[in-house]
C-alpha cells in the first residue's frame, strides 16, 4: 500500500484530532502529528511524535527513523526522575547542546 500525499496529510490531521482530546487534559503538547517534506526528492515523511519521541514514516508508513528530543520535558514524568543540574547526564547533554 503506498499513500499519496494527500491521504498522508488527511492521516495526520485525524490523528491530530483524536489525540488533541490528550493534549486538552494535560496542557501540553502529548501527541502532534505533521507531514514534512526533507526535498530530497523521496517526497514527504509523516512526523510523529509522542512524548517527545520522534518517528518518520514514508507513504508506505514504514519506520525510517525514529529517536527521543534532547530538550524532553516528558523526560522527567516517565523516569519519575527531576531534572538536576548536578546529574552528570543531564549535564552531558546540555553541554553537547
Amino acid at each position: 500500500m503506498k499513500l499519496r500525499i494527500r491521504d498522508m496529510k488527511n492521516f495526520s490531521e485525524n490523528l491530530n484530532q483524536v489525540f488533541n482530546i490528550l493534549n486538552k487534559l494535560t496542557d501540553s503538547e502529548v501527541f502532534q502529528s505533521t507531514l514534512i517534506d526533507l526535498n530530497d526528492g523521496e517526497g514527504p515523511l509523516l512526523h510523529i511524535k509522542v512524548c517527545g519521541r520522534d518517528s518518520f514514516w514514508d507513504d508506505k508508513l514504514e519506520c525510517q527513523d525514529q529517536g527521543m528530543m534532547v530538550n524532553n520535558k516528558f523526560i522527567d514524568v516517565l523516569k519519575g526522575v527531576g531534572r538536576e543540574e548536578s546529574n552528570p547526564m543531564y549535564e552531558s547533554i546540555l553541554i553537547n547542546n
